[in-house]
This record gives structure tokens, C-alpha cells and sequence, in this order.
């Protein structure tokens, strides 16, 4: 190994360290979202097959739930626990990029590395009890041995490998693997020996799909015909341009009025510099292909999901559905930045905009606080009150998971909540026999039942944000 690949190896390795570091003081420091609430529920059934049964009426597959199962099982359901899976599967895809960014762009490999692992979106999302790592990795698995097909002739059972993660990770990984593997296929069949080339291709692309077939068979069908409403529904244009600029910067409002512009204003160079790099690969003949794929991987695809859930709804579109265009649009803006010192310079202020959102959000307590909520509660609760925790979800999930986590963990002997009928109170009758009343509420609807009940009886004294749609109000009766 040469003088400079050595130094690339080292620069790639710290990256990747203080990467991981990064994401453990995140899932150890900040609060669980009512999302994760949502995994830990599936994933602490009693059974495996109460596991799969709840699955069924769900809109989810099963395999990021069987691993947080596997991780709780293990070492508990302390938040760093839980997250660990996903904190992995965001580990193993940044070393996916060094290998991609170290075959292909030399030089550039650390600029690839440290995109991916400085964006917000990434950290935020490779540190929760969700999916949506483990949908990045397949995917970033995936486009690898694509464009490895795409150079080389071999049978790449990898292939097999990754569509049966990514199918029992996330729906989405349709769409992606889908157009992947046919615009790859596609391209090599324009190539020297194409047809043999894809017939070698083809067995692992059969497996892949052959072991995906129990579940899509007993699982996906099953869900398809319940019509629970999607997790995400920012379609339409709007939400495009969302997703495409959360890519690098997630929760730009933590800049406040002056540093958010700037967040936004790097997230809009960096896709610039994304389809400069796009278009010098597409332009220069030798590396055409790879150029499209990862184009496609970057940009279009994001768009086609757009348009798929403009016209099924049920198909659903928000930022972290397209977590895996991330690494394709980082290799790409590394590919623009050979062009000498000026785009260097770009896509230092992209990373420097990023790395800064990134500290603010490690700073932070998370995008959901309930930990913050309950605590609050805790603070301000007298002997008497009432304590409510609702959430406007599926009725598939219990109420009170936020508090019922969180409360026993922050207290020796915390106040019981009320038992809910829905997002009801089950036994109205006792707010007579209170003086004051906690609301911990999540996405709660202005003009709720709930709400008006109480301001027949009592004035709101105080109402706290604590994140997205996380309310704690403070009713209390007026003598």
C-alpha cells in the first residue's frame, strides 16, 4: 500500500471511530420518539409468534423488529440497547461507502466517508429503534454489488443476500431494489457479452427472491388488504424538496433565524455538486454507466417514490424513506470536488454546514423529549392530581408507553396514569375529585373531546413544548 493510501486508510478509520462515538453518546443521551415506542411494543410481545401476528397488522416487516427482540433479549431495554442495531446497520453501511469510495474515487474516499457520516439525517436515524438504517444498509449493499456487476462478470450472490434484508427490513426497498437491479440489468445488456452476463446474474436474483416469499406471502398480503394509513405523507412537491435537502441537514430549526438559511443554503449546494459530479461521470464514456446508476440511486428514484405516493397513497413519501440516496449523492459530490480548488472549497462548506447541524443535534435532547416531558410531570406533580399520556396513532399500539418508560425510570414511586379509553378518558368522573390535571399528549387534534372536557371543568395554567407534537398541559380547577 502506497504513502497516500495508507494516510486515506487512517483519515477513513478515524472518520468511522469517531462516527460510532458519535452515535452512542446520541442513543445513549436522547429520548426515545413515539416511533421507537412503536418497535419496542412489537418487539417485547411474549412469543415470536404474537411477534408476527401483531406484524401482520401493521404496516412493517419483520426483521429490524426480530433484532431489537434479539438485542433486548440480551442487555435490556435501556435506550442504547434497543438502538444498537441500528447504530450497527449505520456502522456497516459507512464502511460500505469507504469500500465504494476507496475503489472509485481514490483521493476523494474521505470527503464520500465524512459526507455520510456527518449528516444529520444519517445520525438521527442510525441511532433510533427503527428500520430505516437497516433499509439504508441493504440498499447501500445492494448499489455496491451492482456496479461491481457492472464492471466485472461474476454470479454475485451477494445480491440474494441483500434483497432478503432489504424486503424484511422495508417496503421501500422495492422501489429501490427494483429500479436498481432493472436499470443495472439493463445497462449491462448494452455491454460485450451482456446476455451471459445477466444470465449470470440471474440465480442470485431468483434466490433473493425465492427466500423473500414466505413472508410477502403470509405477511405482505396480509397488510395490504388491512389499509393502515402510511408512517409518512409528505408527497407532492414540497415534500420532495424537503426530503432531498434533509438529506444532509435534519432539524435546520435548531440554527435558529440566522444559522438556518445557511443549513438550508449547504444542503442546496450539496445537490448541486451532486449532479455536477452526476454529469462529469455520465459525460466521461468510461465511467458512463456507473454515472447513471448512481444518478438514479441519488435523484431519481427519490422522485419516482414522490410520484408513487402522489398516486397510492397508501404508498407513503417523508425524508427518511429516502435515507438510502444519501450515500449515492455523498460519492457524487466527492466526484465533483476533483474538479479543482473551488469545488474543493463547496464541498468543504457542505461538510462544515453539516458537521455543525450534526453538534447541535448531539447537543440537543432529540426531536421528541419525552424524557423531558415526564420529567416535568414528575417536578411539578402534587399528592391528588391527575396524570393523563395519550397519543393520536393507530389503535394497534397502547397508549402511555412514553410515560409508563419513562416514569418508572426517573422516579422511585411515580403517579399512576389514567386508564384511556382510546384517547379518552375511562373514567371521566374523576376530574371532580381533582384540582389539577397533566396532559401529556402526542399529535393530539385541537378540539379533541379530551380537551374540551376539560376546559368545561378546569383553565389551562400551563402548557410546555417538548418536541414534534409533544404537549404537556396543565389544567387546573378555578375556585
Amino acid at each position: 500500500m502506497s504513502p497516500e493510501a495508507q494516510s486515506r486508510a487512517r483519515w477513513i478509520g478515524g472518520l468511522l471511530i469517531v462516527a460510532l462515538l458519535a452515535r452512542v453518546f446520541f442513543a445513549h443521551s436522547k429520548g426515545l420518539v413515539l416511533d421507537e415506542f412503536h418497535t419496542l411494543f412489537h418487539a417485547s410481545r411474549d412469543g415470536l409468534g404474537a411477534v408476527f401476528s401483531g406484524l401482520r397488522r401493521d404496516n412493517h416487516p419483520p426483521l429490524a423488529i426480530l433484532m431489537v427482540r434479539f438485542s433486548r433479549a440480551i442487555l435490556g431495554d435501556g435506550a442504547l440497547a434497543l438502538r444498537l442495531p441500528a447504530i450497527a446497520c449505520g456502522m456497516l453501511e459507512l464502511w460500505l461507502v469507504a469500500s465504494m469510495a476507496r475503489r472509485w474515487l481514490g483521493t476523494r474516499a474521505v470527503c464520500a466517508v465524512a459526507l455520510v457520516a456527518v449528516s444529520s439525517l444519517h445520525l438521527d436515524f442510525s441511532t433510533q429503534v427503527r428500520m430505516y438504517a437497516l433499509l439504508s444498509l441493504s440498499v447501500t449493499g445492494l448499489l455496491q454489488t451492482l456496479l461491481s456487476a457492472l464492471e466485472e462478470r461474476g454470479r454475485y450472490w451477494r445480491i440474494a443476500g441483500w434483497i432478503v434484508l432489504g424486503v424484511h427490513a422495508h417496503y421501500y426497498f422495492f422501489i429501490y431494489g427494483g429500479i436498481l437491479v432493472a436499470l443495472t440489468l439493463g445497462l449491462i445488456w448494452g455491454q460485450e457479452q451482456g446476455r451471459q452476463r445477466i444470465r449470470d446474474l440471474l440465480p442470485s436474483l431468483g434466490l433473493g427472491i425465492a427466500l423473500c416469499l414466505p413472508w410477502l406471502i403470509w405477511g405482505f398480503t396480509e397488510q395490504l388488504g388491512h389499509g393502515l394509513s402510511p408512517g409518512g405523507k409528505d408527497s407532492g412537491w414540497r415534500g420532495l424538496a424537503e426530503a432531498m435537502l434533509h438529506l444532509l441537514t435534519l432539524n435546520v430549526r435548531l440554527g435558529g433565524g440566522g444559522l438556518r438559511e445557511v443549513f438550508i443554503a449547504c444542503s442546496g449546494l450539496a445537490l448541486t455538486m451532486g449532479m455536477i459530479g452526476a454529469l462529469a461521470l455520465i459525460g466521461a464514456g468510461e465511467h458512463r454507466a456507473r454515472g447513471i446508476v448512481l444518478a438514479t440511486a441519488a435523484f431519481g428514484i427519490p422522485l419516482v417514490a414522490s410520484l408513487i405516493a402522489t398516486a397510492v397513497p397508501r404508498a407513503g413519501f417523508t425524508w427518511h424513506y429516502v435515507l438510502p440516496s444519501l450515500p449515492p449523492l455523498a460519492l457524487l459530490i466527492a466526484q465533483a470536488a476533483e474538479a479543482g480548488p473551488i469545488r474543493r472549497l463547496m464541498s468543504c462548506a457542505i461538510l462544515l454546514g453539516a458537521l455543525t447541524l450534526s453538534i447541535l443535534n448531539l447537543s440537543g435532547p432529540g426531536t421528541e423529549d419525552f424524557p423531558g416531558a415526564v420529567g416535568w410531570i414528575l417536578d411539578e406533580y402534587q399528592e391528588g392530581d391527575l396524570v393523563v399520556s395519550t397519543e393520536y396513532q393507530p389503535s394497534l399500539f397502547p397508549l402511555g408507553m412514553p410515560w409508563d418508560y419513562y416514569a418508572s425510570r426517573l422516579s422511585d414511586d411515580p403517579p399512576e396514569r389514567e386508564d384511556m379509553d382510546g384517547t379518552h378518558m375511562l373514567h371521566p368522573e374523576r376530574l371532580g375529585s381533582t384540582r389539577r390535571v397533566f396532559v401529556l399528549a402526542s399529535r393530539l387534534p385541537k378540539g379533541h373531546g379530551l380537551i374540551v372536557l376539560l376546559e368545561q371543568e378546569f383553565a389551562l395554567t400551563e402548557h410546555v413544548n417538548f418536541g414534534f407534537g409533544r404537549e404537556v398541559y396543565l389544567y387546573t380547577r378555578q375556585d
